[in-house]
């Protein structure tokens, strides 16, 4: 697990990568504030007080370091880091080995996996947070950021798709229902509606999400 620490910074502080992940270990969500330095090592970065990423329009792309699990080929957690660019959701970079720190490509250390140990109030695919190994990784950080995140509607479509592609169609529709009654959302949630309630034999829901997906 990581250490929990209650902290207190100032908002001028920025420090290099290995620096602040020490300095701060209670923090979850560092903003990269220098990406131009000649090296990920000499990046800067500040600590923030976020507990879940941002929401974040096409005109403002933001980068932060973020605490995250990495899954090995066993199945076998550990933590580490990795790098997310907003809004894309994307990841480029993870720093692993916490003891005495490796950073790597993300796709330098396939077939490990790596999910964020923080939701996100961002949209994306959901395949960010999902372990084939260890689904359970994705699904209890997306569930601790329903709980903290301002956009549920985001948390809850992801969590929705895992647990659908886990085949526990029950909660996975709970899920799309809390999604679609939480904010604006895709169209498509209504016709995984629809499919989860005609699976589970409730073909009268299910036309009704059904007419609501084909009058969009």
């Amino acid at each position: 697990n990581f250490p929990s620490q209650s902290f207190k910074f100032q908002c001028s502080t920025s420090l290099p990568l290995v620096e602040a992940f020490r300095s701060y270990p209670g923090c979850k969500v560092f903003e990269i504030v220098d990406a131009d330095s000649r090296g990920v090592w000499e990046w800067k970065v500040r600590p923030t007080d976020l507990e879940v990423l941002p929401h974040t329009d096409t005109t403002a792309s933001k980068h932060f370091f973020v605490k995250a699990w990495i899954i090995d080929h066993k199945g076998k957690i550990s933590p580490g880091y990795m790098d997310v660019i907003l809004p894309e959701r994307i990841s480029d970079f993870v720093v692993h080995n916490l003891h005495k720190p490796i950073f790597s490509r993300t796709y330098e250390i396939s077939p490990w996996e790596v999910v964020p140990a923080v939701a996100s109030d961002c949209p994306g695919t959901y395949d960010f947070y999902y372990s084939h190994r260890r689904p359970e990784v994705g699904i209890n950080t997306l569930k601790n950021g329903l709980m903290k995140g301002k956009k549920k509607q985001v948390a809850a479509a992801d969590l929705a798709y895992i647990l659908r592609d886990e085949n526990l169609k029950e909660e996975a529709l709970t899920y799309f229902l809390m999604a679609e009654k939480s904010g604006p959302f895709c169209f498509y949630i209504c016709w995984e509606i629809a499919e989860l309630y005609r699976a589970l034999g409730r073909e009268d829901k299910a036309n009704v999400y059904q007419e609501k997906f084909d009058d969009y």
